[in-house]
């Protein structure tokens, strides 16, 4: 169920950025913390990222700094329009082999420069490349979609089909933007 969740946020993601919205804004940290949190529900992908201790920001980092090198073409065709940062933490064969090929190569660099801000940026930045590669390889399949995707849903549309309108949203925002203060408040009521 949670690679199923973490597509959904992709989708949310896709209509959040067609829209309007930057890969910087706190709708998009969300939605991208979301997605890795999802991810992190699969076994395989969990494992892999335990087994390298990583933490969730350096993962949130490959996502975003991921999709600003794909621009002006993050989106690729994989059974649908997906960003092709999502589909590392979608597919579950992608991630702990791209984390293997990170982490080693940090290793190796670290041992020319020891510090842990260096070693985090070459995993990402490791990442990063791989997912270029894998747009790359969809380009030479044709597989590449226009972006934005403006015949997409809005956000706002979705969280509707969903059940749950505009104030929902606005309240999730609002908690969120709260950060450790909004569990106190939640607990309260």
């Amino acid at each position: 169920m949670s690679i199923i969740n973490a597509a959904k946020l992709d989708k949310k993601l896709i209509a959040h950025l067609s829209h309007g919205g930057d890969i910087d804004d706190a709708m998009s940290s969300l939605l991208i913390t979301e997605l890795v949190r999802e991810s992190l529900e699969n076994v395989k992908i969990a494992r892999a990222v335990r087994h390298h201790g990583l933490s969730n920001e350096i993962l949130v980092g490959i996502y975003r700094e991921s999709f600003k090198e794909l621009l002006p073409c993050p989106l690729i065709s994989h059974g649908g329009p997906i960003l092709a940062p999502s589909l590392l933490f979608i597919d579950d064969t992608y991630l702990p082999k791209v984390l293997d090929l990170c982490v080693s190569q940090a290793n190796i660099m670290r041992g020319i420069i020891d510090s842990q801000d260096f070693s985090k940026n070459i995993i990402i930045q490791t990442a990063v490349d791989f997912i270029v590669g894998l747009r790359d390889h969809g380009a030479s399949k044709g597989k590449i979609m226009p972006w934005p995707q403006l015949n997409s849903p809005t956000l706002d549309n979705l969280e509707r089909k969903k059940g749950c309108g505009a104030g929902c949203l606005g309240l999730f925002l609002f908690l969120a933007s709260l950060g450790g203060g909004a569990i106190t408040i939640i607990k309260q009521i």
